[in-house]
């Protein structure tokens, strides 16, 4: 199958050649996959011889609806007959043109005006990675969501290894690494690939800089020996022998390249990995989309189409072509960038050069190597300019090129429409960009190459058995996308054989899910769906669990708070995988998926390893857990949750297994501690464990320990578990991060000493003196203590942390309202006056609200109040005040 088809019918997955068999046993969507086909669709290498606001109705996207109604979000195309174009507008000065409306545009298509059926102004921020003070690097985090939809900027670095000197390789590192560290935003996600196809060094679509620059650092390149080098060894070989070897051309007046083959099959390679890349994201709409190529060029002669020196420019210049004419049909810019920078044109081979023929007609010498590297980096201009991107060639300024880059990728215009050509001829269709605004400079891409042939259906994805069809759509959608709301953490344990125990927990909140009544219950239908895909594009494992809950009035108020929460178990050899979850909720019909990348140690080395740690906390267990594997059942009372934002006043805790496989007796410090980002450590807690409680068997210790944060700011923080055994050099270290909000304090009191004002004769003293969001009490109540037991008893029940205050039960009394659940932070109660009333008294109290435009935390709460009261034998009454909102 030539380039030119395999253009015109590939789509995700579809793999032509001879390996597409393998790929039915694979995932049908990752983006390494179109760089496989590009790499294994080719003929067998011979041996060698020595890739804002929306005004208008949303674009074709997938199956979610509510996805499609989000056009500043990347989703997922399901609709080919449709052309999306990215404008940039500048006035004189070369500042963005803000504010244009549609109706500011034409789109012409061959002279014919088309219908702008979509048109959104993109304006995307550059958010800037938080990072620790104390070591400087990213916050670690375990936890993946689909909350907040795919804002940012979508890049893939393509690292041509096979156009890359062994030697320059890292200076691909450093060019790579250095757009990573200081361009890329929290808000964006890459990818990182190969073109000679190494998906064990490869990394799918992340926002995790750490996992980005791992793929980066295993970079090697493997480019072949300079063509003029090739063609004087065999220079010399001839005069030696003075008998013209197979590198001579037929008229025996010139030297062929001994390399031609491998130099074009390499070529070949390159241009079929940006164009099966750049085909893949056709399927990513509502943003540019940048393929950062990094690489030293092409290094043929495509206007030797006599073949006097390299026999295949034809096919290498239809290569670059087909590269072009996919990006042009897809929406696509190439941005080239030659890492060697100035030092390009006097590359280290020229140190290998011997003396070259006294005669000039053979064009062999430090000429034709300039000329090499000259036609390299036109390779780089044209892929960059025929696509609307940059070529950043002869300079080490990367900064900034690479300022350039994100900026043309941050402000922009997108303009979809449905072009009234609808032929699949493969024929060039010329698009014109038209501004109704004088004194401005318009840049769009030129056209774009209509498809080819038959549309062909995209091969059934693997899944789970049972999978309906709108959830396998997402799990072979590029991106996660939003909709239904999801969370997901995964933690790698020691298994019985080689492959591993991954305890994956999801998270279903309440606020996207809808009941309707059946008999006095609500019901609904919610599917979830999980596979985890190795670096070769492969499923290695799944699940799938259908929630069929039939609920009671009160279990169902719980749950809309709270949602649904599952904890399943993946057994995995270990490797990198990406982990894909997706989920529908059946009775609106609603849609989800998040993508999880996932590393699983090999923990039958023989050397000190942590598993994962599982995160919970008191709050937590108000979260209904309909799946729940056994074994972790076993870990923690409380089921592991991916919730990563606590009030202070709660208490977590974490639970990771030590494999500990040295032999000699020893003891193990097994340290928890928690810092805050500048440094600060706020909690500590060792215990030393003994080898001999393994008893010789090789196996783990199970370390759980409680993280009270009644004294904790809020703030961001990192949880450090790590472990070092008393002999050896070996540690063991696992990392988190999760924030800490406060909880929201009582109004102020308007008497001196904290007692409420009283005016009215029968007024009762009393004082608020103790509250907070949680109690573990999910009902309203309220209670009367007259006894320390009794005080005690409610004390302890209360997830404060604290000492118990003393309270002189002789002399007064105390008094509690537990106000039960409440959807969001934010939520106070207190006691706001007392007075008596015959023998007895009345306890009013009032609840507070947060104000309407107060920020809260998405954390089920259940607040409290406790007061002091003059002591009374006779009857209390409650009643509840109008509650208020808090000041804001």
């Amino acid at each position: 199958m030539s380039q030119r088809q395999r253009a015109a019918c590939f789509l995700p997955g579809y793999l032509p050649g001879s390996w597409s068999r393998t790929m039915r046993r694979s995932l049908l969507g990752p983006i390494l996959a179109a760089v496989m086909g590009a790499v294994q669709a080719q003929p067998s290498a011979p041996p060698r011889q020595t890739p804002a606001n929306d005004q208008s109705n949303p674009a074709p996207s997938t199956a979610s609806e509510s996805s499609a109604q989000q056009p500043s979000a990347a989703v997922f195309r399901t609709e080919i007959n449709y052309v999306e174009v990215d404008v940039s507008v500048t006035d004189e000065k070369g500042n963005f043109v803000r504010s244009l409306t549609q109706g500011d545009f034409q789109i012409f298509e061959e002279k014919i005006p088309q219908k702008i059926a979509t048109f959104t102004e993109v304006a995307i921020p550059v958010d800037r990675t938080e990072t620790t003070l104390f070591d400087g690097k990213p916050l670690p985090s375990d936890t993946a969501s689909n909350q907040q939809p795919l804002d940012g900027r979508i890049y893939v670095m393509v690292l041509d290894d096979v156009h890359t000197h062994a030697l320059q390789s890292s200076l691909v590192k450093k060019a790579a690494n250095e757009f990573i560290e200081k361009h890329l935003g929290a808000n964006d996600i890459a990818a990182v690939v190969y073109t000679g196809g190494r998906t064990d060094a490869a990394q799918e679509f992340t926002s995790n800089k750490l996992l980005l620059e791992q793929s980066v650092n295993r970079f090697m390149g493997r480019k072949i020996r300079s063509a003029t080098l090739e063609r004087l060894d065999a220079y010399n070989r001839q005069r030696g022998t003075q008998l013209p070897d197979s590198s001579s051309n037929r008229a025996g007046k010139g030297i062929q390249d001994p390399l031609d083959f491998e130099r074009a099959y390499n070529a070949r390679t390159s241009m079929g990995s940006l164009e099966n890349i750049a085909q893949y994201l056709n399927n990513v709409q509502g943003r540019r989309k940048a393929i950062l190529f990094f690489s030293e060029g092409i290094d043929y002669d495509t206007l030797d189409v006599m073949g006097d020196i390299q026999r295949n420019a034809s096919d290498v210049l239809y290569a670059m072509k087909d590269a072009i004419a996919a990006a042009t049909q897809n929406n696509v810019a190439f941005y080239t960038i030659d890492p060697r920078g100035l030092g390009a044109m006097f590359g280290g081979e020229s140190i290998e050069m011997t003396a070259p023929p006294e005669d000039p007609a053979y064009g062999i010498g430090t000429q034709s190597l300039a000329s090499e590297a000259r036609r390299s980096q036109d390779s780089l201009r044209t892929l960059a300019e025929e696509t609307g991107g940059l070529a950043v060639v002869n300079t080490n300024d990367f900064a900034t090129a690479y300022d350039r880059i994100v900026h043309a990728n941050s402000h922009y215009y997108l303009l979809g429409y449905y072009p009234k050509y609808e032929r699949r001829d493969g024929r060039f269709r010329r698009i014109e960009v038209r501004v109704k605004r004088p004194g401005v400079k318009v840049v769009a891409r030129k056209g774009y190459l209509r498809p080819r042939g038959r549309e062909e259906k995209p091969p059934e994805t693997p899944a789970p058995t049972d999978t309906s069809a709108g959830v396998k759509e997402l799990l072979r959608s590029p991106l996660p996308q939003p909709g239904l709301t999801l969370g997901v953490t995964a933690a790698p344990f020691k298994g019985t054989d080689e492959k591993a125990d991954v305890a994956v927990t999801i998270q279903v909140p309440g606020q996207g899910l809808s009941f309707k009544e059946e008999n006095g219950r609500a019901v609904n239908q919610i599917e979830v769906s999980l596979i985890a895909i190795d670096h070769e594009a492969k499923v290695q494992g799944g699940d799938r669990v259908l929630i069929d809950p039939k609920l009671r009035p009160e279990t169902h108020q719980l749950v809309q708070l709270t949602g649904f929460r599952l904890v399943r178990k993946l057994e995995l050899k270990p490797g990198r995988y990406q982990l894909r979850v997706a989920a529908r909720e059946a009775q609106k019909g609603t849609l989800g998926s998040v993508f999880y990348d996932l590393e699983v140690p090999d923990y039958r080395k023989k050397k000190l390893a942590m598993s994962g740690i599982l995160l919970t906390s008191r709050a937590a267990a108000l979260t209904l857990t309909p799946a729940l594997d056994d074994d972790i059942k076993e870990m923690l009372e409380t089921p592991p949750t991916p919730v990563r934002t606590f009030v202070a006043g709660d208490t977590l805790t974490a639970y990771a297994e030590l494999y500990d496989p040295l032999e000699r007796a020893h003891n193990v410090a097994i340290t928890t501690r928690v810092k805050s980002v500048d440094g600060r450590e706020v909690f500590r807690a060792t215990e030393q464990r003994a080898s001999t409680e393994l008893e010789g068997k090789g196996g783990g210790y199970g370390h759980k320990v409680e993280i009270p944060l009644v004294d904790v700011e809020p703030g961001k923080y990192v949880l450090q578990i790590d472990a070092v055994p008393t002999i050896g050099k070996e540690t063991a270290l696992r990392e988190l991060s999760f924030d800490v909000v406060a909880p929201p304090e009582p109004p102020p009191s308007t008497a001196g000493g904290g007692q409420e004002a009283q005016e009215d004769s029968d007024a009762v003293a009393f004082a608020n003196f103790a509250f907070g969001p949680l109690s573990n009490r999910t009902k309203p109540e309220q209670i009367v203590i007259r006894s320390q037991a009794e005080w005690e008893k409610l004390w302890e029940s209360l997830p404060t942390g604290k000492p118990l205050p003393k309270v002189d039960f002789e002399q007064e009394m105390l008094v509690a309202v537990f106000l039960g659940r409440r959807s969001t932070g934010g939520y106070s109660v207190r006691v706001d006056s007392v007075r008596r009333e015959g023998d007895g008294i009345i306890v009013a109290y009032r609840e507070v609200a947060p104000a309407s435009d107060a920020i809260r935390t998405q954390q089920l709460t259940t607040p409290f109040a406790v007061a002091r009261v003059v002591k009374t034998d006779g009857a209390v009454r409650f009643e509840q005040v109008e509650a208020n909102k808090a000041s804001q």
